[in-house]
């Protein structure tokens, strides 16, 4: 069970402290970012946002990249659907059959 100064914290937590750190310096260490979060939740945290496109890491420094690969584009979802659930920042396709996604424009 966590115990000390980072007891209670869900990932969630860990992640919009991490995010908003990076977004308000734009640029940062790793180093820096340990003392926000645990390190083993960090890493964590920055191989999911790198492979979102919304940052760019090397191994000592992470830099905010914003927006990721899609915005200013179109997704195109073909194929039959079962439901659509959306949010203002998420939406979620399920297909009854395998669906097809194009990606259109440029960013």
């Amino acid at each position: 069970m966590a115990s000390g100064r980072w007891a209670g914290l869900s990932m969630f937590n860990y992640a919009k402290m991490v995010i908003d750190y990076i977004i308000e310096k734009n640029e940062c260490t790793t180093e820096e970012l340990k003392s926000i979060v645990p390190e083993r939740r960090l890493y964590d945290i920055l191989s999911v946002l790198e492979a979102m496109g919304v940052i760019k890491r090397t191994r000592k420094h992470v830099t905010w990249v914003g927006g990721g690969e899609l915005v200013g584009r179109e997704v195109v979802v073909e194929g039959l659907i079962d439901s659509v659930t959306h949010s203002p920042v998420r939406a979620r396709i399920v297909g009854v059959e395998p669906l097809r996604v194009k990606v259109r424009g440029v960013p």
